[in-house]
């Protein structure tokens, strides 16, 4: 089935994604990159070539269009934005031009930052978002690219109320509002539909944690998983699992569990697992975290998966140490020994197992390497989930 279209439109300064770790709009346009085909708009100062090019190949974007900014404040202001000529606002009339003729053949158009509505095709007809890094009427946070200034201040010292009032009137040319929760509210309180706002975290600094630290004396010798038990990929790499790594694995421990929690699970693996009594299908809303089930270990085996970043971390969500395969690490930022183990085949897949079955010292370790990873990287997917579904909601789409 063809991608869809998205065409994500930014004045952000493009950096390499790894040396961006404050910059969420490029981990999640990285996410947003897997599921579809994106096409990235941005204005470029003289030099910055080098770095848009490795931008462009660490988050596997489709195309990409650049161009030099070189609006001066009048022509700016013309536009419904004025701003003070000396903090440098990277806008470009050539790439509004592009935008305008590359939109169409778009499904999606992302405005990134509040600056970039200046590039919002008034005739575009797909689905129009909104990534709100600030309601800066409210919370007067820096600009792209503004040499540390205020929004108020980039805005040649705009009134409060009168940025108030082009906020929302930004945020009425659009389908969808994503923002951060405080931000959110105050731009519902401004005007801001309720219906049309979704809660963005991808500048939240840490993540309350759902539960206490896992601890291994308190976890049992159980597997878990957690995923859609009706997905092709997610079938096939499990039933790997099952048919090649799970009999070896019962060798070592008779005794060991396997839980398997998700919707619809297929009947492959259904008549898979009726010859181990160990293997356990939860299909009722079981905690995210597998607390309940005491699980000592997160499996995902990515045999079969293009793109593993995002199914990493949802394995490393749930707190304990996750087992991979090779494969599925090649096709994502992750490492072995950085929160997961990788495996190269079923034996030594087995062998990782009774490891961190059994030896506490690294599985604790383990656990802390994750707690870190997935207060970094965790937001960013929550929000790509969100966008993902919500870009499903209002084209009609059926989510799978």
């Amino acid at each position: 089935m063809n991608k869809k279209k998205l065409l994500f439109v930014t004045p952000q300064l493009p950096q390499p994604i790894r040396e961006a770790a404050d910059n969420a709009s490029w981990q999640v346009l990285a996410l947003l990159a897997e599921e579809y085909e994106v096409t990235l708009a941005c204005p470029l100062a003289e030099g910055e070539e080098g770095a848009a090019a490795e931008l462009r190949e660490q988050i596997r974007v489709k195309h990409s269009y650049h161009q030099a900014y070189d609006l001066q404040s009048e022509q700016v202001s013309s536009a419904g934005i004025s701003h003070n000529e000396s903090l440098q606002l990277r806008l470009s009339a050539a790439l509004a031009r592009q935008v305008e003729q590359l939109a169409d053949d778009h499904d999606l158009l992302v405005i990134d930052h509040f600056v970039a509505f200046y590039y919002l095709p008034e005739t575009f007809s797909g689905t129009k978002v909104y990534n709100a890094h600030a309601a800066h009427f409210d919370r007067h946070d820096k600009g792209p690219d503004a040499r540390g200034k205020s929004m108020n201040r980039v805005f040649d010292g705009m009134e409060a109320q009168y940025l108030r009032k082009r906020e929302v009137q930004g945020c009425t040319k659009v389908d969808l509002v994503f923002a951060q929760p405080a931000d959110a509210a105050a731009l519902s309180d401004a005007g801001v539909p309720f219906g049309k706002l979704y809660f963005s975290m991808t500048s939240q600094k840490s993540i309350e944690s759902a539960s206490a630290a896992p601890s291994f004396n308190k976890t049992n010798k159980r597997l878990g998983y957690v995923g859609y038990l009706g997905d092709e990929k997610n079938v096939s790499s499990l039933l790997w699992f099952i048919n090649t790594v799970w009999p070896i694995a019962l060798q070592q421990h008779p005794d060991l569990e396997l839980h398997l929690v998700g919707k619809d699970p297929d009947l492959r693996l259904l008549s898979a697992a009726m010859d181990y009594p160990g293997i356990s299908f939860h299909t009722s809303k079981i905690s995210p975290d597998l607390e309940p089930l005491d699980c000592r270990i997160a499996i995902d085996p990515l045999v079969y998966e293009d793109h593993a970043e995002a199914k990493l971390v949802n394995a490393m969500a749930r707190g304990v140490p996750t087992l991979t395969t090779r494969m599925g690490t090649e096709n994502s930022t992750f490492s072995d020994g950085d929160g997961v183990l990788v495996s190269d085949g079923p034996r030594h897949m087995a062998s990782q197992i009774d490891k961190l079955l059994t030896d506490k010292p690294l599985w604790t370790k383990l656990c802390g390497d994750i707690e870190y990873l997935v207060q970094e990287r965790l937001p960013h997917h929550q929000t790509f989930y969100s966008m993902r579904r919500a870009f499903d909601r209002v084209s009609g789409a059926v989510a799978t």
